[in-house]
């Protein structure tokens, strides 16, 4: 018990906050998933960019271009993935130590809000690590033309994470036991990257009758995971978009409404999730 941060009685609101953050960043920052995902994402990054071409018997580092385009969908499975279970285990701990923790002075909202961010930052880190590390190589190998698309996908990366971080939490709360919450973090993981636009793909092929074009272009932002997709493949500049739906609405993306709509819902499957979350750790019992 010993091991919890103890808040002084003043603690209050972000202050709180901000204490429960800094002590769950160091917690997470020692965790076996944090270090195995940095370092994974490194070797994968620096991998997929010295191999990727290895099929044409060729070996070396390629340009930020087409390392973009590799690394696009490890982004895209391995992040969403690595942040549910970073965010359920975190929560679904020891409850003798949890029901310590909410003993301090200060909310259940504030704790939760708090242990979000601690996670937010430590896994941002990681992902920084991963693609610093990479780029860094690029760039000095291969030279710096394309590095917005780059920096794009970087962005991407830490959105997904953000958005993940968030939905972990809000299976965790909902399901409180462990083995409950991994199944839903890895059934939402799977919905989300692999099943949704087959799901998408054949309500399309059996209806009659509808604007099938719009139900694709709504079907992108009804999953951060596609939305994010077709944002990257868009800043690449490439003309063959990933994916049925990602056809659809790419050209609308390139526009100053399109990347404010994208905006708008990456943000709106932040707090959903979030939202959830608090208000079910508020009414908890522990």
């Amino acid at each position: 018990m010993s091991e919890w941060v103890e808040l002084p009685p003043s603690a209050a609101g972000w202050r709180a906050v901000f204490l429960v953050a800094g002590d769950e960043l160091r917690r997470a920052a020692r965790s076996r998933w944090i270090l195995v995902f940095a370092v994974s994402f490194a070797v994968l990054a620096l991998g997929i960019s010295y191999f990727g071409l290895a099929g044409t018997g060729t070996a070396g580092f390629q340009s930020f271009r087409r390392v973009t385009a590799s690394l696009l969908n490890l982004v895209l499975l391995w992040v969403p993935l690595v942040a549910l279970l970073l965010a359920v285990s975190r929560l679904t701990g020891s409850r003798e130590a949890l029901g310590f923790f909410l003993s301090q002075p200060l909310s259940r909202r504030d704790a939760l809000v708090g242990k979000y961010l601690g996670l937010l930052a430590a896994f941002s880190v990681a992902q920084a690590i991963g693609f610093g590390g990479a780029g860094v190589v690029i760039g000095v190998s291969a030279g710096g033309a394309h590095a917005s698309g780059f920096a794009v996908l970087v962005a991407l990366s830490l959105a997904l994470g953000a958005i993940f971080l968030a939905l972990g939490l809000a299976a965790a709360t909902v399901w409180p036991d462990r083995v409950r919450a991994l199944g839903a973090a890895l059934a939402i993981w799977l919905l989300a990257t692999l099943l949704y636009d087959l799901v998408a793909v054949g309500v399309t092929s059996v209806v009659y009758g509808l604007p099938v074009r719009r139900m694709l272009v709504t079907a992108v932002w009804c999953n951060p995971v596609d939305l994010s997709r077709v944002l990257a493949t868009a800043a690449l500049g490439g003309k063959a978009l990933f994916g049925p739906t990602g056809a659809a609405v790419g050209q609308f993306l390139l526009s100053p409404l399109g990347a404010a709509a994208a905006g708008a819902s990456l943000l709106f499957w932040l707090f959903a999730p979030l939202g959830l979350a608090v208000r079910r750790f508020e009414g908890r019992d522990f």
